[in-house]
């Protein structure tokens, strides 16, 4: 203990007699530049992980979610059941729709019956702007607006084949 406090005083020494050269205050300067830009990227990095936190409860309707490529093992849902947790399944997949000979990217969602498990799902048509608590009827799709305009869909005459 004592060898510890003896370095720390010759430490402080040395910095003291240092503090005049102009390659230290550079190096002073240096080292409150880096502890700011790590500050204000650690403040961002919380900012972030908020918004994207918000996001994924407004997306997946939830306060967790747990992701896989292959469907979630029966244990795992089990124990989600024994803790009272609520769950619902939602399913993603990237694929093309088109219209005629028109092509675009889509984020196919094939939600459970406990979508969302909390909030609201907002639907809108030509008239009205609807929130329900629940998702689509079994064999019923919501397209998004801007899908709908692109691929000239009109509503109630959509044909739907998975090749």
């Amino acid at each position: 203990m004592k060898r510890l406090f003896q370095d720390a005083l010759l430490g402080t020494k040395l910095i003291w007699r240092e503090r005049q050269r102009e390659d230290f205050k550079i190096f002073l300067f240096s080292l409150a530049l880096a502890v700011f830009c790590m500050t204000i990227l650690n403040v961002l990095n919380a900012a972030a992980w908020d918004t994207l936190y918000a996001k994924a409860v407004k997306a997946y309707g939830g306060d967790l979610c747990i992701t896989s490529s292959r469907p979630i093992p029966e244990s795992v849902l089990i124990k989600a059941q024994m803790l009272e947790f609520e769950s619902a399944s939602v399913n993603t997949l990237l694929t093309m729709a088109s219209n005629q000979d028109q092509f675009h990217l889509v984020s196919l969602k094939a939600v459970g019956s406990g979508y969302p498990l909390q909030g609201e799902v907002e639907i809108k048509n030509h008239e009205n702007t609807f929130f329900l608590k629940h998702g689509p009827p079994a064999g019923t799709i919501w397209v998004e607006q801007g899908l709908q305009s692109a691929l000239n869909i009109k509503l109630n005459e959509l044909d739907f084949y998975l090749l």
